[in-house]
C-alpha cells in the first residue's frame, strides 16, 4: 500500500470468511510488516542487475539508462541526474538525466570546487547531503547551480567514489511535498552508489582503452600509407579516410 509520503510498503495478507450467528459472513485477517524483506531483496535485485549491466553494455549512455531502471523500484528516481566530477578541469558534467521537463544534460559547471553549492560539497566532503526545502524558499537557491534544483522540494545527493577518489555525484529531486527524502533513502542510495561508481569507471577505461587502441591503428595506418601511397593526394586521401574512424569531420585539408 501507498503511505502519506508517497512511498509503497509491503505487507502480508492473512485473512478468512467467517460466519456470525445471524449468517452474515465477515472478513477477519491479519497483515504483517514484510517491507525490510522486501526491500532488501529489491535492493540486491538491483545491484545484481546494474553489475551485470557493467558485463554486457558497452556504451556508458545506455548503462545510464539500465542504472536508472534499477532504482526505480526501490528509490524515487523520477528526477535523477548523474554528474561527473572532471578534477583536472574542476568541471562538473551531467551525464545523464531522467526528468524530461528539465533538459540539463548540456548543463556543465566550471570551477566547482569554489561554489557556494550544494552539489560541490557533496564533491568536496565525499560524503551524502539531504536537503528539505518549503515551497517558497528562496534564501538558498544561489546554492543550486544545476537548472530545476533551486525549485525542488526535497534534494539529495551521494558521491560516486571510486579509488579512494571522488568520480561524481548522483541526485534525485522532489517536486511534491508528499515525497521527502529521508536517512533510509540515503543509506539506499549509498549502498547502491559504489557499485555505481565503479561500474562507470570501469566503462570509461574501457572506452579509454578502446581509444588508445584506435589511435595505435590509425598511426599504423597511415605510417603505411607513406609506403603504399603513389602519390600525395593518395595519400591525403588515406589518411582522411583513417581519421574517420577516430574523429567527426565534415572536411580535410
Amino acid at each position: 500500500f501507498k503511505t502519506k509520503f508517497g512511498y509503497y510498503k509491503w505487507v502480508r495478507e492473512r485473512s478468512r470468511f467467517f460466519q456470525d450467528e445471524s449468517g452474515e459472513y465477515y472478513l477477519k485477517g491479519i497483515l504483517t510488516d514484510i517491507h525490510q524483506g522486501k526491500q532488501d531483496e529489491l535492493i540486491n535485485k538491483a545491484l545484481f542487475e546494474i553489475v551485470n549491466s557493467v558485463n554486457s553494455i558497452l556504451e556508458l549512455p545506455e548503462l545510464f539508462q539500465r542504472i536508472h531502471r534499477a532504482l526505480a523500484p526501490v528509490l524515487n528516481v523520477d528526477h535523477f541526474y548523474i554528474g561527473l566530477y572532471h578534477q583536472d578541469q574542476d568541471l562538473l558534467e551531467i551525464v545523464f538525466n531522467s526528468d524530461e521537463v528539465t533538459d540539463i544534460r548540456s548543463n556543465s559547471t566550471k570551477n566547482l570546487s569554489n561554489s557556494n553549492s550544494y552539489v560541490a560539497e557533496v564533491i568536496n566532503s565525499g560524503t551524502p547531503l539531504i536537503i528539505h526545502r518549503q515551497e517558497d524558499s528562496s534564501s538558498d537557491k544561489s546554492k543550486f547551480i544545476i537548472e530545476g534544483d533551486q525549485s525542488c522540494r526535497s534534494w539529495i545527493g551521494v558521491p560516486l567514489i571510486a579509488n579512494n577518489s571522488v568520480s561524481g555525484v548522483v541526485v534525485s529531486r522532489s517536486f511534491s511535498s508528499e515525497v521527502s527524502f529521508n536517512e533510509k533513502d540515503e543509506k539506499l542510495l549509498v549502498s547502491i552508489s559504489d557499485q555505481i561508481a565503479l561500474a562507470i569507471e570501469r566503462k570509461r577505461s574501457e572506452e579509454q582503452m578502446l581509444l588508445k587502441e584506435k589511435v595505435i591503428s590509425l598511426l599504423f595506418r597511415i605510417s603505411n600509407s607513406m609506403h603504399t601511397s603513389k602519390s600525395l593526394y593518395q595519400f591525403y586521401e588515406s589518411v582522411c579516410h583513417s581519421l574517420e574512424a577516430v574523429i567527426d569531420i565534415d572536411s580535410f585539408t
